[in-house]
């Protein structure tokens, strides 16, 4: 089990406001804590989590609020992982971005006709626009 050295209760973290923050003992790592009570984090206030690049979950924990105490709050946090979700984790944020580089670069050289199909329909497009233009154009527009 991870012991915590800290635990602050809605600590500023300049533009946003978190629950609970809390730091794991020896790794000293910071971890957010979003209780949904009302509502889920929004996308405004992920972002600014994902900016910051903070470890960061949210429990869910709506469907009990009018009787809410320490014992099912307890219950929630650490008994019901199902009331849990990961909002935010660098190393997965890495993973994800490591597996679609790879999967480009595999495509790529997997695929070569089509990208080079895709670009030849890309510079028809332009050329068909900017014959449009030329079309349109009227030399006497110049005086």
């Amino acid at each position: 089990m991870k012991k915590l050295s800290e635990v602050r209760i809605e600590p500023w973290l300049d533009d946003f406001r978190p629950d609970i923050m809390v730091v794991e003992s020896g790794k000293q790592m910071e971890i957010l804590v979003e209780i949904a009570v009302t509502h889920l984090v929004d996308d405004l206030k992920l972002q600014k989590i994902k900016k910051r690049g903070i470890h960061a979950i949210e429990i869910n924990v709506s469907e009990a609020r009018a009787a809410m105490d320490f014992s099912l709050l307890n219950q929630f946090l650490f008994d019901v992982p199902s009331h849990g979700r990961w909002l935010y984790h660098p190393e997965v944020e890495r993973y994800e971005n490591e597996y679609v580089a790879k999967q480009k670069k595999e495509w790529e050289t997997q695929h070569p006709l089509e990208d080079w199909v895709q670009q030849q329909l890309k510079r028809k497009e332009e050329l068909e626009e900017r014959q449009k233009v030329l079309a349109a154009w009227k030399p006497q527009q110049l005086f």
